[in-house]
C-alpha cells in the first residue's frame, strides 16, 4: 500500500505533458459554449444589437466577462483533467471520480466562505452604511465650480 501512494504522489508531481495539438482542439471546442453563453446573458439582459446611441452597454460588458470565465472555468477544472487522465491511460471511472471529488470540494468551500460571510456580516444589504457614505448635502464646488449646496 505505501507504494502505491508513493507512485501516486510521484505522478502528481510530475508535469504531465499533454499534446499541444489535443490542448488548441479542447480550446477551440470551448468556442461554442462561450458564444452560446455570451448570447443568452445578453438576450436575458436586454441587450440589442446594434447598439444604439446612448444606450448602456452593460449587457455587452456583462456577456463577454461570463462567455470568457464559465469555459475557462470548465476547461481548468474538467477538461484538462480529462486530457491529462487519458494520457496516463486512466480509466473513465477514476478521471470522473476525480473531477467529482474537486468540484465537490470546491463547492464545500465556496458554500463554507458565503456561509462565513453571512455569519459574520459581511456583504449584507440589510446594511445601512454605503460607500458612498451616509450623508445626503452636497458639498459644493471648489474654484469657482458651483455645484450642490443643500439636500437633493
Amino acid at each position: 500500500m505505501p507504494e502505491e501512494v508513493n507512485v501516486k504522489t510521484r505522478r502528481s508531481q510530475e508535469r504531465i505533458k499533454v499534446p499541444v495539438s489535443w490542448r488548441i482542439l479542447s480550446l477551440l471546442s470551448m468556442v461554442p459554449p462561450g458564444m452560446a453563453i455570451f448570447y443568452v446573458i445578453f438576450r436575458k439582459s436586454g441587450g440589442k444589437f446594434p447598439l444604439a446611441a446612448g444606450d448602456s452597454t452593460d449587457p455587452y460588458f456583462f456577456g463577454f466577462i461570463f462567455a470568457v470565465l464559465l469555459p475557462a472555468i470548465i476547461y481548468i477544472f474538467i477538461v484538462d483533467k480529462i486530457l491529462k487522465g487519458i494520457v496516463m491511460r486512466r480509466a473513465g471511472k477514476d478521471i470522473a471520480r476525480d473531477i467529482a471529488v474537486d468540484v465537490s470540494r470546491t463547492a464545500a468551500v465556496v458554500a463554507a466562505e458565503v456561509v462565513l460571510d453571512a455569519a459574520l456580516g459581511g456583504g449584507s444589504s440589510l446594511d445601512s452604511r454605503s460607500s458612498s457614505g451616509s450623508s445626503t448635502n452636497g458639498g459644493g464646488g471648489e474654484f469657482g465650480g458651483g455645484g450642490s449646496s443643500g439636500g437633493y
